[in-house]
């Protein structure tokens, strides 16, 4: 894909964090590896954290872009990679900032009650992806066509995981 999209991002920090909390030391080389990797990923992901709120854009290197917005579910997964990472000894503890941004970022930006009364958490990518041959070519235009939803578990679950990593600190 010609752009970077904000979820797989998160979906890699995530995949990564978890692989090194499971990994046995015997495969040493693998392990350091994998943790090169990770806080490389993460310090690339410092600089495109946006000031004002500490979320991320759907096409995390647009933004301000027209049609890229900031967005929960890989803002909140990048929360979650972060807090994680610095609870296990991973990332230095200064680290902590970034991903309290985000979480914090997320839940004043788009955690809220709705009419009824009832907690609703907005700013959702519905879906994306790559393949075919007249649709999700990985463009722009595709990433901000995607509808933007609430309450989709894509966005609430890894709110849920940062605010777990936000609590056992």
């Amino acid at each position: 894909s010609a752009s970077c999209w904000l979820r797989a991002m998160g979906w890699f920090l995530v995949a990564m964090v978890d692989v090194l909390e499971r990994m046995d030391e015997q495969m040493y080389y693998e392990y350091r590896a994998i943790m090169a990797m990770f806080k490389e990923a993460v310090e690339a992901m410092i600089q495109f954290q946006d000031a004002e709120t500490g979320m991320f854009w759907q096409v995390i290197d647009k933004a301000g872009v027209p049609g890229n917005y900031l967005e929960t579910s890989g803002s909140s997964l990048f929360a979650y990679a972060v807090l994680k990472g610095v609870r296990l000894g991973y990332l230095p503890k200064r680290f902590r900032v970034y991903g309290e941004k985000a979480f914090y970022g997320t839940c004043d930006k788009y955690l809220g009650v709705n009419d009824k009364g009832e907690l609703q958490l907005s700013g959702i990518c519905l879906v994306a992806g790559l393949g075919g041959a007249t649709h999700r070519d990985g463009s722009l235009e595709y990433y901000f066509s995607e509808p933007v939803v609430e309450n989709d578990a894509k966005g609430v679950a890894p709110l849920l995981l940062a605010y777990t990593e936000m609590i056992i600190q």
